[in-house]
């Protein structure tokens, strides 16, 4: 398959590879509660710039997850932003719908600073100076992939990156997959990425705590069979008893999409200020367009919201009113 991307995206890749070669000190930040494609293509276009002569800074809010911090400059994400962050040529928010979702991030931006927008969500409100949008790459990693070729960057530290952002975005290149997304896997790996170490780093080497954690999880286990909607729930409490954090859930989500007798899935996680929605589906119901509804947003077979000030409890019911009032994806 030819890896020659459409005009309209090609345009926007060539743009943003000119501004990238014309600067000299970039900003890179992502969503709030990062994840592999977020983390990993914020470390590849970091590394490839770099090697450009470039100065690159990651800032995040939250950490890197544990399990990602295996790959390649994990351990240079910044939670705080350098004193001369004003000094930036422009900020390149990846993965993230809305600008707002980079979080306390947004504050060290100096008014006028250009942004650069890079994401593969639908529900995207194109914002930035330049907006690259591309709701059909599998991930915002696929995406990263054609900018690196484009500015002639592309060797085994990125490709690991890259490759560890789309396995886990694809759900193990199970979801939101095309014939591109394996081509581009394909080209990571033939540049150094090593698909059996990255799955194994991610997701065979668990510490045991997160099993006590999943077994405290599981315990709480809903089954709607009217609705085929199966759901959990993550108490405060379990981590304190566990001495695990939110990052420690990865994965329950995945073991709760084996159900058979389930075509949508959710799990709820309580927070201080009220509860985290990560949604699943086959395919029968669209997500996206639910966690659109509350604020957040992803894509038709997994998506994910926050529910500011409302409990584990409520937010489930939402949840079913929602599937009640809009139902199933029409078959075809």
């Amino acid at each position: 398959m030819s890896l020659r991307l459409p005009e309209t995206e090609r345009t926007s890749c060539a743009r943003i590879a000119r501004m990238l070669r014309a600067g000299r000190r970039f900003l890179l930040t992502s969503h709030t509660a990062l994840d592999g494609d977020s983390v990993g293509s914020e470390l590849a276009l970091a590394s490839a710039l770099e090697k450009l002569g470039k100065q690159a800074f990651i800032v995040n809010q939250d950490p890197v997850p544990s399990i990602y911090r295996f790959l390649p400059r994990a351990g240079e994400v910044r939670h705080a932003a350098p004193p001369d962050i004003s000094r930036i040529d422009a900020a390149i928010v990846l993965d993230c719908g809305e600008l707002s979702r980079i979080g306390r991030v947004a504050r060290h931006l100096a008014p006028g600073t250009p942004v650069v927008n890079i994401d593969h969500h639908a529900s995207n409100s194109a914002y930035g100076t330049i907006a690259w949008v591309t709701p059909d790459a599998a991930a915002t990693g696929e995406m990263v992939f054609f900018l690196l070729r484009e500015i002639g960057v592309l060797a085994r530290d990125e490709a690991t990156c890259l490759y560890a952002g789309i396995l886990t975005d694809t759900g193990g290149f199970l979801y939101h997959i095309g014939p591109r997304t394996f081509t581009v896997a394909q080209e990571l790996v033939a540049a150094g990425a090593d698909p059996q170490e990255i799955a194994r780093r991610i997701y065979f080497e668990r510490p045991l705590r997160s099993l006590r954690l999943c077994s405290r999880v599981l315990r709480t286990l809903r089954f709607d069979a009217r609705r085929r909607v199966c759901w959990v729930r993550v108490q405060r409490s379990m981590y304190r008893a566990t001495g695990t954090r939110e990052e420690d859930t990865e994965g329950i989500l995945h073991l709760l999409r084996t159900v058979r007798e389930a075509d949508l899935f959710f799990m709820l996680k309580e927070r201080a200020d009220g509860t985290r929605v990560s949604l699943r589906s086959k395919g029968a119901y669209d997500v996206e367009q639910l966690a659109r509804a509350f604020g957040g947003g992803g894509h038709r077979e997994a998506a994910g919201c926050f529910l500011q000030n409302v409990t584990a409890a409520k937010a489930a019911r939402l949840v079913l009113a929602w599937i009640d009032t809009h139902g199933r994806v029409p078959e075809h």
